[in-house]
């Protein structure tokens, strides 16, 4: 039997609503050439309900658990069996955009099958039922694994990353990852591990600069959850050391994301060779978490100051030229956390409306989800 050309995952945990949608958005496709799994990690009932609705769809698969994974075990588990050309990871509050999985293939045709893609994504605002994504291109590019990793390390910028849920790997790449590290999906982030592995596995990738999958359900986390969430999160990969590679021993998003970086230099290939991070950066993005996590986020305040006392503590390891030039830095930082406040206060929607009055661009507003990606409602 001949393989499918894609695998669509989707590792799902108790979001039945939005993952009714992720599942639609990929049976109405224009295209048919794909088996769409879902994992279920470990759900309650609703999951299973939600999945039988499409029970009919020779497309489905449907899989589960026997007893909760942390999210990188569960991808893991999720992705094994794939029988598809490509894998594609679809998280269960992300849905594609119609006519995605052919402008996927057809791309992936015409560069004969290079071994990674990704794409830009956008957003479902569910409240107040507008799209936002990144200005969509024409055409695709070839982009250097390594000069994606260099910029990685200086500007720690997600965008020109190949992670799985914006993206997908060829069959042949997952494999030989798979031989040399032990498996794809690693702590802390299995987006990022899974997509510095991609890189160092390869020497280009292909990026396509428009947006093929959204995103929504962003009102589900506030700030003080968030950080909790990391803490709990941390807790469950059962790590020895979670901070082996940063100064910083924190539980920091950032400061996380920076030691995958760094762990994985430590394990992969030739690609990474003279690639190091930023330090001053490195401090200056992590200041700028921890002040944002205060006036955007409303984190506890006893919380807050525990990480900015472990974020001096680190800092005053290094020697007094450094420091000057990360106190440099912070001024950056704090116009950055100035400009993301007015994003998320009034004066943030106030300003957009303004921006898009004069290119000229009126505000659509859509019924749902997936009319936002372009399906009939």
């Amino acid at each position: 039997m001949a393989k499918p050309f894609f695998s669509i995952v989707i590792p799902t945990k108790n979001r039945p609503e939005l993952l009714r949608d992720a599942i639609r958005s990929v049976l109405l496709q224009n295209f048919d050439d794909y088996e769409l799994i879902v994992s279920d990690n470990f759900n309650d009932e609703r999951t299973k309900k939600t999945v039988d609705e499409f029970k009919d769809n020779h497309h489905l698969n449907y899989i589960r658990a026997e007893s909760e994974l942390n999210i990188p075990d569960h991808w893991e588990f999720a992705t094994k069996n794939t029988k598809g050309v490509y894998t594609l990871i679809l998280i269960d509050r992300a849905f594609l955009g119609q006519g995605a999985l052919r402008d996927i293939h057809d791309i992936i045709i015409e560069s004969k099958e290079a071994p990674v893609f990704f794409w830009k994504y956008g957003y479902f605002d569910e409240q107040k039922k507008v799209l936002r994504g990144e200005k969509e291109e024409e055409g695709a590019q070839i982009l250097k694994s390594k000069n994606l990793l260099r910029n990685f390390g200086s500007t720690l910028d997600a965008h020109y990353l190949p992670r799985p849920h914006v993206g997908c790997y060829r069959f042949d790449i997952v494999q030989k990852i798979k031989q040399n590290i032990g498996r794809l999906y690693l702590p802390f982030g299995p987006d990022y591990t899974s997509s510095l592995l991609a890189l160092a596995y390869s020497d280009s990738v292909i990026y396509l600069p428009r947006p093929l999958v959204f995103f929504q359900g962003a009102s589900l986390s506030s700030g003080t959850q968030a950080q909790v969430s990391v803490v709990s999160y941390l807790k469950s990969l059962n790590l020895s050391d979670p901070y082996k590679y940063v100064p910083i021993k924190a539980p920091i998003n950032t400061n996380l994301i920076f030691n995958d970086f760094l762990k994985i230099r430590s394990l992969a290939g030739d690609n990474f060779k003279d690639i190091d991070i930023d330090w001053i950066f490195y401090f200056g993005i992590i200041y700028q978490e921890l002040i944002e996590k205060k006036m955007i986020w409303g984190v506890d305040k006893k919380v807050q100051a525990e990480l900015l006392e472990e974020w001096a503590k680190a800092l005053a390891l290094f020697d007094k030229q450094f420091q000057m030039a990360v106190k440099k830095e912070l001024r950056k930082r704090w116009i950055n956390v100035v400009k993301s406040y007015i994003r998320k206060t009034f004066m943030g929607d106030f300003l957009a409306k303004i921006k898009r009055a004069f290119l000229g661009k009126p505000t659509r507003f859509y019924s749902s989800a997936l009319e936002a990606g372009g399906f009939k409602s």
